[in-house]
């Protein structure tokens, strides 16, 4: 019977683990974690150790805090819960793959993360496409940007509480101020770039999925590598995005005139 209580209440403290960090905007120390479920960081430490092990949660190697892992994402997709959406997003996959050759991508939004539900691979051996699971800082990259720009602006705050941002490249955004602008800007324009804001030599143009009442669904993402990005395709691979997009949200009951 002790064990079986053991055992029991050390499934209770992993869920509330998962929930707890589900719930909250941003990273959580593991500090602050304990703190918050009332649990010993003796106790902590191999829950959260065995989570990231297996992939539930990550924890950034800079400031050693913990959020949800890619196995989430790998789960839902295959238990439903992005079935419609990837179903509707499909054939405009492949159209886009197919007219510009490259990488197409779509993620959601977690948080202040993206994470990749779906992607199409370029037709070049040399390409940049992100793993079906895998997670990026929404700030450093199109997709996130795009989304965030439909988000309201109590969401936008309880998403960024704080104004530093973390740098992954020279020209990562590194303050809210300055993520708030290109947060209007996308949104004015209808779609978002990253130019190795995320990754080194990758460039990407992000447009906005959204639902029958304009809540963002999810980003549609050409992705380049920048050795291949020529001005003069940009137009052409925004237009395809910003389209592709549209089509998507039309199938999901969003009607842009009612905006």
């Amino acid at each position: 019977m002790c064990l079986m209580t053991k055992l029991v209440k050390s499934s209770a403290r992993t869920l509330d683990i998962l929930e707890l960090i589900a719930a909250h905007p941003g990273d959580l120390a593991l500090s602050e974690i304990a703190k918050e479920l009332k649990i010993p960081i003796s106790s902590m430490h191999g829950l959260v150790l065995t989570l990231k092990t297996r992939g539930y949660l990550v924890r950034d190697p800079a400031s050693l805090c913990y959020r949800m892992g890619p196995k989430f994402a790998q789960l839902a997709v295959v238990h439903g819960t992005f079935v419609e959406l990837i179903a509707h997003a499909a054939p405009v996959m492949d159209r886009i793959g197919t007219a510009c050759k490259e990488a197409v991508t779509m993620s959601v939004l977690q948080g202040d993360k993206i994470v990749f539900i779906s992607n199409r691979p370029a037709t070049s051996i040399v390409q940049a496409v992100n793993a079906i699971g895998t997670s990026l800082p929404a700030h450093a990259t199109g997709s996130g940007k795009i989304m965030l720009a439909y988000l309201t602006d109590e969401e936008f705050e309880r998403t960024y509480p704080n104004n530093k941002l973390p740098r992954l490249m020279a020209s990562t955004i590194i303050t809210k101020v300055e993520l708030k602008q290109a947060v209007l800007e996308a949104r004015r324009r209808g779609y978002a770039y990253d130019d190795e804001e995320s990754e080194r030599g990758v460039w990407a143009v992000a447009g906005c999925i959204r639902n029958s009442v304009g809540r963002p669904m999810a980003a549609l993402s050409v992705v380049v590598p920048v050795i291949r990005v020529q001005a003069n395709d940009i137009p052409y691979w925004t237009s395809l995005v910003v389209e592709g997009a549209a089509e998507i949200s039309s199938k999901l009951g969003f009607a842009s005139s009612t905006e």
